[in-house]
């Protein structure tokens, strides 16, 4: 098995979906700044909002989405949105507000993250790991200030790596969606799964023109062990 791969054997059966038990959550948009310790590169690249995610009427997850995210090509139809997005590519930054349990039992930190794309790899190590093979790799924003500070799948979920007391990368499995609404929802994907459905906005390099970008985020939920 590729080395840059091997780590993953066996994890990401287990795409992070972060998860909270029997807790009642709501969602909602909110206009709360960018954590500080964010970067001057990584924040001006963020949309103006905060999706929020609470749970007992306290905020729990707090996501800045990039907007626009960049795309290296138009995606063909919505369910194969996310191919349209490069390994590595930064996607916005995540608040971790109480530490949590991910989907392999492992610990989801209380921090600041910046999130960054990456996709299950394709060698057959990892069939019925998961309906989708996307997910975003969590970083401590203090070890991410840049754009591109990391440019491959192996550096990025190294340097993921290193913050866990796991041997494995922090990582939120992201799910298409064939549409969303004008506001965030919850809504059940799968059974005993639950994410946050919104509508990103992509566009391709060099041009203005948004592309809808419908995109669930997985916070709830149990991958195949």
């Amino acid at each position: 098995m590729p080395k840059a791969t091997r780590f993953f054997a066996g994890t990401l059966a287990f795409l992070a979906a972060v998860s909270l038990s029997a807790a009642d959550f709501t969602v909602k948009v909110t206009t709360t700044p960018v954590p500080k310790d964010v970067s001057a590169d990584v924040k001006k690249t963020l949309g103006k909002n905060c999706i929020q995610l609470s749970t007992g009427g306290k905020p729990w997850l707090e996501f800045w989405m990039r907007a626009p995210l960049p795309l290296k090509a138009k995606p063909a139809n919505p369910e194969k949105a996310l191919d349209a997005l490069a390994t590595s590519t930064l996607i916005g930054v995540v608040r971790v507000h109480k530490s949590g349990r991910d989907y392999r039992d492992d610990d989801l930190y209380m921090g600041v993250f910046t999130m960054r794309y990456g996709k299950i790899p394709g060698d057959g190590n990892h069939l019925g790991a998961t309906d989708y093979p996307y997910f975003a790799v969590l970083i401590p924003v203090t070890k991410d200030p840049k754009l591109d500070t990391y440019k491959t799948f192996k550096t990025m979920t190294k340097a993921s790596l290193k913050e866990t007391a796991a041997e494995h990368p922090m990582i939120i499995s992201l799910r298409p969606a064939k549409k969303a609404g004008a506001e965030p929802a919850i809504i059940e994907p799968a059974p005993e799964h639950r994410s946050i459905l919104f509508g990103a906005i992509g566009a391709l390099k060099g041009s203005k023109t948004a592309i809808p970008f419908p995109l669930q985020v997985v916070f709830e939920g149990f991958g195949e062990q």
